[in-house]
């Protein structure tokens, strides 16, 4: 489960608890994109409530997205009939965005856009024209919204860079359930024994998608190094989720000859129990928007080994809460993991630390903040629609006069 659909997941579960009815427009496959969440914000008795789903045919998405904003917006409208939604809440700054502001237009109601990531991957990999088009996607469709919520100061300051308002955009971090994540040596020793891994074994784990900008292919070649110094204790390396480059990692894997001391775990829903079994996270990603696997170990207390980025060096301190890494540097990825998996006070220190400043990441708090800009974005299409009235009425007056 990426970023995305676990926000749209644990936010519909809490929405639920509040006795609000979510309701999600996606894709069919449950590991896509959602297209928006709108929520019903009217109180309903709490026995009653369930997280409805409308899933619109996957081959849709295959087409062109345009043709697929179209389709989601009219089934939108569909659903607004139903439950006459209060508010939109789109998850992306472009094509998912499309569909919410036109239904929010359509509809006469306030639109909350969501931009979990956008085209960073300028910087990392090149300019590609797909990307180069989002970005003025982006930049119509942000224009057209009420609220613009981002979870990092890059995404906000590009967006008021391009003409957006200040008072429309709004930077908040996302959280975490930190009880989930609080674990205990009797569910380690569990998942250990359902992996095949002894207890005595030091293992180093990555949660993410299988995409190029994971950077997972160094941290493979990174832990090949690693496992030639035959003086270090014995190690694991588990690989949670999938993608596109799955297969290709697998491949390198076995090219390397470490097939057998790398578990590919693909995608799964229990991260938050194998996040028991590791001892080093590692994060070598070339960008982050909010990361919330960084956030997840944190708060499960692991030793985290993460790139030298701007959005990770704001959640956690090199040397204190983490020991941060040049993600393009193998050598340096190898050596990081070699002084950790050597000393085991020190995976201790960083996990303690790291456990402690991952409190700042509490999903009650963060998820609170997003329901209260429901309520804002209304009173502000309310004050716009009054403003249009007080206008009109004030041009009539003039003509007669």
């Amino acid at each position: 489960m990426g970023g995305v659909e676990e926000f749209v997941s644990s936010y519909a579960s809490w929405l639920g608890k509040k006795g609000i009815v979510p309701v999600v427009i996606c894709r069919t496959l449950d590991y896509l994109r959602p297209v928006a969440v709108l929520s019903c914000m009217k109180t309903i008795d709490k026995r009653q409530i369930s997280s409805r789903a409308y899933p619109i045919p996957f081959l849709i998405g295959l087409l062109p997205m345009f043709l697929f904003s179209m389709v989601a917006t009219v089934e939108t409208l569909r659903q607004h009939r139903k439950h006459r939604f209060s508010v939109v809440h789109a998850q992306d700054l472009t094509f998912a965005a499309i569909s919410a502001i036109l239904a929010g237009k359509i509809a006469r109601i306030p639109t909350l856009i969501q931009g979990h990531s956008f085209p960073l991957r300028l910087r990392a990999h090149g300019i590609r024209l797909d990307w180069i088009f989002e970005l003025a996607l982006m930049k119509i469709v942000s224009m057209h919204c009420n609220k613009i919520l981002v979870s990092n100061d890059a995404i906000r300051d590009h967006l008021l860079s391009m003409g957006v308002p200040k008072a429309k955009v709004v930077c908040l971090e996302l959280g975490v359930d930190l009880y989930t994540f609080r674990g205990n040596s009797a569910l380690r020793n569990r998942v250990r024994r359902q992996l095949g891994i002894d207890s005595s074994v030091t293992v180093i784990g990555f949660v993410g998608g299988f995409r190029r900008e994971k950077n997972i292919d160094n941290l493979i070649k990174a832990y090949a190094l690693l496992l030639e110094d035959i003086s270090l204790p014995e190690t694991k390396l588990i690989l949670i989720g999938s993608g596109l480059l799955e297969r290709d990692m697998k491949r390198l894997a076995a090219t390397l000859n470490i097939e057998d001391r790398v578990l590919f775990l693909g995608f799964r829903n229990d991260v938050y129990h194998l996040l028991t079994a590791i001892d080093i996270f590692v994060l070598p990603s070339f960008y982050e928007t909010f990361s919330l696997a960084l956030v997840e170990a944190m708060a499960a207390g692991k030793a985290i080994v993460a790139s030298n980025i701007q959005s990770i060096r704001k959640k956690v301190k090199n040397g204190y809460s983490a020991l941060l890494i040049n993600p393009r540097d193998v050598e340096n990825i190898k050596e990081t993991l070699r002084l950790l998996v050597r000393n085991a006070d020190l995976r201790e220190i960083l996990a303690k630390n790291s456990k402690q400043k991952a409190q700042c990441y509490n999903l009650e708090e963060a998820f609170t903040k997003v329901l209260a800009l429901y309520s804002s974005s209304k009173t502000e299409d309310i004050r716009q629609e009054m403003t249009k009235v007080f206008e009109r009425d004030l041009q009539v007056e003039t003509k007669r006069m």
